[in-house]
């Protein structure tokens, strides 16, 4: 309900609960969704209701990284998550855990395993102080591809 504010990620400085509301749309639509519907939600988004250099560079980066994974760009995926993650801190053990997932899936799919698992050394223990780490998480980490 939060996002069906007009232009409530237009705000310069959004609050932190949108910022969680958007990350949870995102979540529940980018694999549930048909192309179509995932094209007009995150690669066209224009429910958001202001032009792109209006929106937060925060929002803008969240838009980018869900719209790679809407088109399933493997290649895009990786180079944005994982830029993200290696240029700065990233606010929020969710946020930073779903970089790492994209990042990592998108350099397996894209033939770059290495990656992958350099990615995982870098910052896996970090967003998983307490090695409650799970499954799926193992899975991809693990992934030889």
């Amino acid at each position: 309900l939060a996002l069906k504010q007009p232009r409530a990620l237009c705000d310069p400085h959004p609050p932190r609960y949108l910022l969680d509301q958007l990350h949870t749309a995102a979540e529940l639509t980018l694999v549930r969704l048909s192309p179509e519907r995932r094209r007009a939600i995150w690669v066209e988004p224009k429910w958001i209701g202001c032009a792109p250099e209006k929106i937060s560079p925060q929002v803008r980066e969240r838009l980018e990284v869900y719209r790679a994974i809407a088109l399933r760009d493997a290649a895009l995926m990786h180079s944005l998550a994982a830029g993200i993650l290696d240029k700065q801190k990233v606010e929020g053990y969710a946020w930073a855990r779903f970089l790492l997932m994209t990042a990592m899936l998108g350099a397996h799919a894209s033939g770059q395993g290495a990656e992958a698992r350099r990615l995982w050394k870098s910052h896996g223990t970090a967003l998983y102080p307490d090695g409650l780490i799970p499954p799926e998480v193992v899975y991809v980490a693990s992934w030889k591809g």
